[in-house]
């Protein structure tokens, strides 16, 4: 069995709440398996899965995974509570919101205080977006809020939480692509889940479930992403498995072009993550297989936002720049076939607005 086999086995286990038979694990091989949870960026499954199936660990490595399922228990305690305080907010100022991804997935996952957490992602109606940051900031004292360069969110710290307000849930170069996608957003109803003691309000199922995969593949072409955006999208499909409306989403993959993509990575799903076939809302071809591989090797060496495939510039310097820059066109270009009507937008519109600013910036 390879590392990554053996560490989806565990992963798996983890998500259903399989039993796996009884083995021991010496100091080196628990080292090298949290090494690898890290970077995929699961150790919360990872060492639930340890400790549920009772594994044969020394006690040093058992102080080390109870420590580290304790600090992920406060971390989402606390984003939790900070979550409450959004939605309190907005409520009390009755301003329509969603929040996406993060918590409202967590909230899925058989054990959500063990989900390794992230910010806080909301979106308002645009009309409402100045109105909503003068309401943080007199109301919240929030006196700093970061524009993100692409123009995609405004970010901001309150209680030691990163906050993002978007102004696009998802980018499109493709101009059809964006304004449909933000047509969806603006008429779809919502849906609510209940995060605690907390009702927050998020995209419907099949808005959701589209969105959510979106933004995996966005981020995936642009530079990675590790195994817990796979086990989101995964939970997201059993949880909603009876209740999305799979003619609907279908429709959605087929006119933004994302609908092969969509099928690669199912086979991921299925195949690595144990979801089953059936709850999987379309049909997965030998085609999605074979590029599913060249997918999954990409996430697996890259790990958590391509992190651990870099060569360490610094983010702000020309080396980094350069390459990003080569990472995105290589994907691009890989993965054309996936989405070729998104792809090709991209590689005409934002790779020569890239190399300008670049050649500015020398």
């Amino acid at each position: 069995m390879t590392k990554s086999d053996f560490i989806f086995m565990l992963v798996r286990s983890a998500l259903w709440q399989q039993p796996l038979d009884h083995f021991d694990m010496s100091p080196r091989q628990y080292g090298q398996v949290m090494e690898e949870a890290d970077k995929q960026c699961v150790l919360g499954l990872i060492t639930d899965c340890l400790r549920s199936n009772n594994m044969g660990l020394q006690k040093k490595c058992v102080i080390h995974m109870l420590k580290l399922q304790n600090s992920l228990t406060k971390e989402n305690k606390h984003i939790n509570e900070n979550l409450k305080k959004l939605v309190d907010l907005l409520n009390k100022h009755q301003i329509r919101y969603v929040v996406v991804k993060g918590q409202t997935i967590g909230a899925l996952y058989p054990k959500p205080l063990l989900r390794v957490p992230g910010d806080i992602d909301f979106y308002v109606n645009p009309n409402e977006r100045d109105r909503t940051l003068d309401i943080i900031s007199k109301e919240w004292n929030v006196t700093e809020f970061d524009h993100n360069p692409d123009g995609k969110e405004i970010s901001f710290d309150y209680e030691e939480t990163v906050y993002e307000l978007h102004n696009a849930l998802l980018l499109f170069e493709n101009k059809k692509n964006a304004t449909y996608f933000n047509s969806l957003v603006e008429q779809s109803a919502t849906s609510s889940l209940m995060i605690e003691d907390c009702e927050v309000k998020t995209l419907e199922p099949t808005l959701n479930i589209f969105y959510t995969f979106g933004h995996l593949y966005h981020h995936f072409r642009s530079e990675g992403v590790a195994t817990r955006q796979l086990c989101d999208l995964t939970m997201l499909l059993h949880k909603y498995r009876d209740t999305i409306d799979r003619a609907r989403l279908f429709d959605m993959l087929s006119k933004t072009g994302y609908t092969r993509a969509f099928s690669t990575f199912g086979s991921i799903l299925i195949e690595k993550l144990g979801l089953p076939e059936n709850e999987f809302p379309l049909e997965i071809k030998e085609r999605d297989r074979k590029m599913a591989k060249k997918v999954l090797r990409i996430i697996l060496e890259g790990g958590n936002w391509g992190g651990y495939n870099r060569k360490g510039f610094d983010k702000k310097g020309l080396k980094h720049a350069l390459e990003t820059g080569w990472i995105r066109v290589s994907h691009y270009i890989t993965f054309f076939q996936l989405s070729p009507k998104e792809n090709f937008s991209l590689l005409v519109k934002e790779i020569p607005r890239r190399i300008f600013k670049l050649v500015k910036r020398i």
